[in-house]
């Protein structure tokens, strides 16, 4: 029998998508190759931007100035905006049959801008016991003390959650901190994984 009782869900790339995809429709508005797009978006600026230490508009505009882009952030705003509207495939029934079972908690780098956007697009946040961003905490996942405030404020020890992200740096990380993870990388590989560490589905 598990002793889990809290599984803790990043966002980005496990439950909706991210930054990932907008390479495709920027390369070709600024007519570059789409492996270059990326990398430009990540770094010292996104880590400033989810801790609130920047604004959107800042961060765009040192993006495009940095990389000499042909865009405004008015029209870049759009195109990163649209790509937070796709779904994970399967996970908005996993988050359904885990529910009745466990606490879901949901644990995110993220820009206030962004999140502000999202929650009026997706109305699943309600089937979580507690919402954390990067933006309140003031830190993000690539500080391991983030873990430790989120399992005191939960009122959890570490071995009672299950933390799930796609980075296996951020799951490594939640590693040292004492918390169990499993990185994800698909929800049907997903789901042998919960069931491996006695989850129920």
């Amino acid at each position: 029998m598990s002793d889990i009782h809290t599984i803790i869900f990043d966002l980005s790339e496990v439950l909706i998508a991210g930054l990932f995809g907008i390479e495709v429709s920027l390369a070709q508005w600024l007519g570059i190759p789409s492996n270059t797009v990326l990398p430009a978006f990540d770094g010292d600026l996104l880590e400033e931007l989810c801790c609130a230490r920047l604004t959107e508009d800042e961060y765009l505009e040192r993006i495009i100035s940095r990389q000499a882009w042909r865009i405004s952030p008015e029209d870049l705003k759009p195109i990163i905006r649209s790509n937070f509207h796709r779904h994970v495939p399967g996970m908005q029934a996993i988050l359904d049959r885990l529910k009745p079972r466990y606490d879901l908690v949901l644990l995110s780098d993220h820009a206030l801008e962004w999140m502000t956007y999202v929650h009026t697009v997706h109305s699943f946040f309600d089937k979580f016991e507690a919402l954390f961003f990067s933006y309140e905490l003031g830190q993000t996942k690539s500080d391991p003390t983030t873990f430790a405030l989120v399992l005191d404020a939960l009122g959890r020890e570490a071995q009672q959650c299950l933390f799930v992200d796609d980075s296996e740096r951020n799951v490594a990380l939640a590693g040292s901190a004492g918390l169990p993870g499993i990185r994800f990388v698909g929800v049907d590989r997903f789901a042998g994984q919960l069931r491996q560490r006695g989850v129920e589905l």
